[in-house]
């Protein structure tokens, strides 16, 4: 993969980033529960962002885990 195409999915990848946490922040519950009360996720591509929300509505990014990985490695297991 060149350079340039590189650039232009990583800049794709942070823009559909973006997009999610600006719909997790309208909407923060409507995203996949986990087992522990607060955290939540929602799949953006390949990806995980794993957040939570606190009592006063704040929005902590607690990682974003790639898909493709592990399943043995996630974090929330």
């Amino acid at each position: 993969m060149s350079i340039i195409n590189q650039l232009f999915t990583a800049k794709k990848l942070h823009r559909l980033f973006l997009e999610a946490i600006e719909i997790i922040s309208l909407y923060p519950e409507m995203s996949v529960k986990t087992n522990i009360p607060q955290i939540r996720l929602k799949l953006v591509r390949d990806y995980n962002i794993i957040y939570s929300i606190t009592a006063s509505d704040e929005l902590f990014i607690i990682d974003i885990w790639d898909t493709r990985q592990n399943p043995k490695k996630f974090p929330l297991i």
